[in-house]
């Protein structure tokens, strides 16, 4: 998440080039924890595939950061690395 808790960056490589409205697919994030998952339905802000980047924003109410650890964990300018894992819903998903 970034900015206003409204936005989410990821990789430009899971977003795919069109979706087939006809059998209801759309763009989506899952939020939350345990059983206590929230589905929300995206809009992509902006693309850049040269760097492989996306800005998607989530509908509803902003979501609260993640917290990573301590700030003093991270230095200004250090690599750092995120991973994650892409899910696909089309018209089996009802909500």
């Amino acid at each position: 998440m970034v900015g206003d808790g409204q936005l989410v960056a990821t990789n430009n490589h899971v977003i795919p080039d069109s979706l087939d409205a006809e059998n209801r697919e759309r763009l989506a994030i899952f939020a939350g924890r345990g059983k206590a998952i929230d589905m929300r339905s995206v809009t992509v802000v902006a693309r850049d595939p040269e760097h492989d980047l996306a800005l998607l924003r989530i509908s509803g109410n902003p979501l609260k950061p993640l917290r990573l650890g301590s700030e003093s964990g991270a230095r200004e300018g250090q690599a750092i690395a995120f991973t994650g894992f892409p899910s696909a819903w089309s018209s089996g998903c009802t909500t």
